[in-house]
């Protein structure tokens, strides 16, 4: 059959539903009592899209019934209904044609008739969508790209249905490790109408991915590396005096004319690209020259970047008609500039890192949810087509709860709102299995196809059909860990929040533990269902094996459950680690080093070894609060096993920076209004000829910008400890909320080692 062929057979039943049926409304029967009642009927000339979504529809009619659902491409039987995929099954005189074009690449029409189902749409992606929507309306979900719900039922009928979508978002994209997990992954993204496929280049069959060149924010370098220039040391960035390749010089014109030879690069190697991203690099480092900061001071500091984006964009469009480029509004760049506007071949990818993702941004008070918001609304009025760049985990601790359920759907809806025209979702895309993932990614891709969507029941859904007969403790879960940030709308969430997080009570840890044990009983000997709640379980023992027994939160656990056995509950997260193959433990740690802390540190308890080191032996412990190496907020990628520490591991610092460190909790490390001592056990050793500060600790005041204690060691100091164990005291000190204990090198060139075995802190009044 070929594209727009009429046939005879199907002319008379379709003229009819054509003029009468669609206004009455007519239920189809695809399949009665286990036997094909229907054929599937798909152009010979559909797109590879169509191809694949007819045959799908027909793999899973049969999972469904276990009826064999001919898959047709020429006329009909007279005698059964037929499901028509694509405009190219349906007759060409027919008035559905008219309306394809409207539907763009994405959009879809989902009609019934007189024994007849037509899916038709854009024939990239739009009819694969209706398609994969009529599935949905029969039951079927793709909750992730390993579990798939198929309802099993014997007969199927499709309901009257009238349906025209048209996504309000023309890209959709949402970014998590398990993105890249070849077809599997690729083919929950089409199923889920997410268009963007985390960037990856994939067969037209799926669709194709949303097109353009770059990550969306970061490639000013990367552009000038391809555009096979010669790179001069002015065309670089000026700091301090000296010029730094931590960003290009703006307003230097021969950065200008090696930029747009790398965008045309760019659309050489990616011809399909709907516009090259030509963006700043992940740091502050911008020029600091005359020239770039008399425009800043006059624009603001995305005077620069919006000039600049300017100048390539108009050298661009006259090599390359037609041509258009994207730049970001990230960070230090966020505010729009005071009176220059991007050309109208100029995009902006506008990113949310700042904000706090508990509240929702459309009604939040949080002075960053504030700013953002002044900022959409600025942006929106003079850009002609605005991206967002949004972030929905806890980058420093991907396994700890993330109170961020409530701002899903909302800020889709707001940014929507706000005349944005596509949507990137960073999740944990280092780690595998992070903490509730699954329900963020199915949420966020129901709410990218339909930002009205009621975003308390898209939870409720997911919760229902992924949990199972844990359904309502597992909801009861969420809810408990919802609670403190829903009765503080001043108290913000960040993107990178660590173990002080305010919304980390000890009672609420308690009764999250209390529903996550009736989930796992109701859940008992159910499968999937039961290695799901298994999976959910790990954020609040994550919690209790960091915080360890003696703590608040490990008390409180114990008064609402009983006793808890710190073995058990590492063994546990551990199966659980391997059974999701769990990677990382934030961004930027592989979990491994803690993992294999853990597990140790596990069997030393279960050994009945109190693991103390030989200064706090035989001291009145219920004035102190003992934090070992894994206990510890900062770069589990540091923890090493060594001979002669407390629990036989200790943190080596790295390298310079506060990279060691740890956020000292009012629920658990400290009483406010008390003063404390806070002792550190420290192994370290210098090179030959190392003189002065060698490492120092402190306890910084964020409030303040400064420290409330501090201490160091020289290298004098350090060998006359004979590199051995030494402890180190800061304070006395009144902790503040937000207050942290960092370790740092001074010189990395001067030290051989720096071990921290572990701290305490020691009430003195």
């Amino acid at each position: 059959m070929k594209r727009g062929t009429c046939w005879t057979a199907a002319v008379a039943v379709w003229t009819v539903w054509a003029t009468t049926a669609v206004a009455a409304g007519e239920s189809v029967t695809l399949v009665a009592d286990g036997k094909a009642a229907c054929v599937v009927v798909v152009s010979s000339e559909a797109s590879p899209s169509e191809r694949w979504a007819a045959e799908e529809l027909v793999s899973y009619l049969k999972q469904m019934s276990g009826a064999e659902v001919p898959l047709l491409s020429g006329d009909p039987p007279k005698d059964k209904a037929a499901v028509l995929i694509g405009g190219g099954a349906v007759p060409s005189g027919d008035p559905m044609h008219k309306g394809i074009a409207a539907l763009g690449t994405d959009g879809y029409i989902i009609r019934t008739g007189k024994n007849l189902v037509a899916i038709v749409g854009g024939a990239k992606r739009g009819t694969m969508y209706g398609v994969f929507t009529l599935l949905e309306s029969l039951g079927v979900r793709w909750w992730t790209p390993a579990e798939t719900f198929v309802p099993q039922r014997r007969t199927i009928v499709v309901p009257p249905t009238n349906r025209r979508d048209v996504p309000k978002l023309e890209y959709r994209d949402i970014m998590f490790l398990e993105s890249w997990d070849g077809d599997a992954a690729r083919q929950w993204y089409a199923h889920n109408k997410v268009n963007g496929f985390s960037w990856e280049d994939v067969p037209e069959k799926f669709g194709g991915r949303y097109a353009f060149w770059g990550n969306l924010v970061h490639s000013y370098n990367q552009l000038l590396k391809l555009s096979g220039q010669e790179i001069k040391p002015e065309m670089w960035a000026l700091r301090g005096g000296k010029r730094s390749e931590s960003q290009p010089c703006l307003t230097n014109p021969e950065t200008v004319r090696a930029m747009t030879a790398g965008v045309l690069k760019a659309f050489e190697k990616s011809p399909g690209a709907q516009f090259v991203v030509v963006g700043q690099q992940d740091n502050a480092g911008y020029c600091q020259c005359d020239a770039c900061k008399a425009l800043a001071e006059k624009e603001g500091l995305s005077g620069p970047v919006i000039q600049f984006a300017n100048r390539v964009a108009e050298a661009v469009e006259k090599a390359r008609p037609g041509s258009c480029i994207a730049t970001p509004a990230y960070e230090w760049s966020r505010t729009p500039p005071k009176t220059l506007r991007p050309r109208d071949n100029v995009y902006i990818t506008l990113c949310s890192i700042e904000c706090d993702f508990a509240h929702p941004l459309a009604t939040s008070r949080t002075p960053h949810n504030v700013a953002f918001r002044d900022d959409i609304v600025a942006w929106g009025k003079i850009t002609r087509k605005l991206f967002i760049w949004d972030y929905v985990v806890n980058f420093h601790h991907y396994l700890m709860p993330h109170p961020n359920l409530d701002v899903l759907t909302p800020n889709i809806k707001f940014f929507a709102d706000h005349h944005a025209a596509g949507y990137f979702a960073e999740c944990g895309q280092t780690g595998r299995a992070t903490e509730n993932e699954w329900m963020r990614i199915w949420v966020l891709a129901k709410a990218l196809w339909d930002p009205e969507a009621d975003n308390g029941a898209l939870v409720a859904e997911f919760v229902r059909g992924y949990f199972g007969p844990a359904a309502e403790p597992m909801q009861e879960y969420f809810e408990i860990m919802q609670r403190f940030v829903r009765s503080h709308p001043e108290a913000p969430v960040g993107t990178y929040v660590e173990f002080n997080a305010p919304f980390l009570i000890p009672s609420d840890i308690a009764e999250a533990e209390a529903a996550l044990r009736k989930a796992a009983a109701a859940a008992k000997g159910q499968g999937d269902f039961e290695r799901r709640v298994q999976h959910a379980r790990m954020p609040i023992w994550y919690m209790l094996t960091v915080r360890g027994p003696g703590s608040a939160t490990w008390k409180a656990v114990e008064a609402k459950v009983g006793r808890i056995n710190y073995a058990e509950v590492a063994a546990s997260l551990l199966e659980v680690v391997k059974e999701w193959r769990v990677s990382h433990t934030s961004e930027h740690d592989a979990g491994g080093p803690w993992f294999e802390w853990l597990k140790a540190h596990a069997a030393s308890v279960a050994a009945g070894d109190p693991l103390l080191p030989p200064e706090l032996k035989g001291r009145d412990l219920s004035r102190i609060r003992l934090i070992h190496p894994g206990m510890m907020d900062g770069k589990v990628s540091w923890l090493k096993p060594l001979e002669g520490a407390t629990g036989g591991w200790a943190m080596q610092c790295g390298s310079e920076g506060w990279y060691l460190t740890h956020y000292l909790s009012p629920h658990d490390d400290f009483t406010p209004g008390r003063k404390y001592r806070l002792s550190v056990r420290v192994r370290s050793e210098v090179k030959d000829g190392a003189k002065g500060r060698a490492w120092y600790a402190g306890i910084y005041r964020r409030s303040a910008k400064k420290d409330a204690a501090f201490a160091s060691a020289t290298a004098e100091q350090i060998r006359e400890t004979g590199g051995g164990w030494t402890v180190y005291e800061l304070g006395p000190f009144e902790p503040h909320e937000g207050d942290f204990f960092y370790v740092a090198l001074r010189d990395r060139a001067m030290v051989k080692s720096v071990f921290v075995d572990c701290y305490w802190l020691e009430q003195v009044e």
